[in-house]
């Protein structure tokens, strides 16, 4: 039997060769791509995961004022700073906007109220709290920090 010795020369310039090189190059092209596709997957998971879709709900304040969902968003910060939580001992987190947030819609309450869930939004991460923010007659914004649920 002949042993066929490939040369990097031979392999290129052959028909055969030039065909391996490009299957070859072919698959790593596929392989990146799909890469980059499973990563973009993880991401937009990882984004919905930690930040939750506000153009689904609509927000009615009372007085027929209303506040939109991106205010809320673009506002929370001041809302939380300018509201002291419960405990006057814990401290704002920094990474405290890295938080999942979800809007709870209570089906006993009109949705004149709005209540945010945060958990982690302060030092101890394990504790959640309810920032419960509505309207009064008047259409001024009332911001109540609530220790648990308050619409069980």
């Amino acid at each position: 039997m002949k042993k066929i010795a490939l040369r990097k020369k031979d392999l290129i310039n052959s028909k055969k060769g030039a065909a391996l090189i490009t299957v070859i190059m072919v698959l790593a092209a596929l392989a990146v791509l799909t890469t980059a596709i499973i990563t973009m997957a993880y991401v937009e998971a990882m984004q919905a995961k930690t930040q939750h879709d506000f153009t689904k709900a609509s927000f009615i304040a009372k007085s027929g004022a209303e506040i939109a969902a991106s205010e809320i968003m673009s506002n929370f910060s001041h809302y939380v700073e300018n509201t002291p939580p419960p405990d006057s001992n814990i401290a704002l987190d920094d990474g405290a906007f890295d938080i999942a947030l979800s809007v709870m819609r209570p089906p006993a309450v009109s949705y004149d109220t709005i209540i945010i869930k945060s958990t982690g939004l302060y030092s101890e991460s394990s504790k959640t709290l309810y920032l419960e923010l509505t309207h009064d007659a008047g259409g001024t914004l009332i911001k109540t920090w609530h220790k648990a649920d308050p619409f069980p």
